[in-house]
């Protein structure tokens, strides 16, 4: 029987656990789990400073390996963000952190080294489809704001246009909407 994977905050209250295997245990796995398990880590939230600091230096370590030299191709497949280098502050140092700009997730990526094109075309099965180096959105499945490069509209009504343009006007994201912008501006 599989058990339900823990929350980060749990793994992080067993790092101070007197016993070795559950700290041991909760140490993989929060240096697994990457950039959620940042959070948990903060000294502020009870840890010992050095515990929380080497588990810390172990995820930038971690994700350092696996992503530091693509990150720029890489986005998160629940948020459909582009991966960011995060920088984590110890009180000694900063150390890079890879995963996504808004969940911090490293852990499963989607490979993209093209553009993302936020598709409106009631044609296109499933949520997104890679077509070569390009990642095809279905602009009308998905609704949480996303990453995308530029927009095309296959087939869709004046109102599924009109609600992407407004999803993409209210977007919490700033790095997002300013890169909107840029691309508005460079349109003929």
């Amino acid at each position: 029987m599989r058990r339900k994977p823990q929350s980060p905050q749990t793994l992080a209250r067993l790092l101070t656990n007197p016993y070795w295997i559950p700290r041991f245990i909760a140490r993989q796995t929060l240096i697994a789990m990457g950039g959620p398990a940042v959070r948990a880590l903060t000294p502020a939230r009870g840890l010992p400073e050095r515990s929380a600091w080497d588990v810390l230096e172990a995820v930038s370590k971690h994700t350092s390996l696996q992503h530091a030299e693509r990150y720029r191709t890489l986005l998160c497949p629940d948020c459909l963000t582009r991966f960011h280098e995060h920088k984590v502050a110890l009180p000694d140092r900063s150390l890079p952190l890879y995963g996504c700009r808004n969940c911090f997730n490293s852990e499963t990526v989607l490979g993209c080294p093209g553009e993302v094109v936020a598709v409106l075309d009631h044609k296109l099965i499933g949520y997104w489809r890679p077509a070569g180096d390009t990642l095809r959105v279905n602009a009308l499945r998905r609704h949480p704001p996303f990453h995308f490069d530029r927009v095309e509209i296959v087939d869709a009504t004046d109102k599924e246009v009109a609600r992407l343009v407004v999803q993409a006007g209210n977007d919490p994201d700033a790095r997002r909407r300013a890169r909107r912008r840029q691309l508005a501006e460079n349109e003929p």
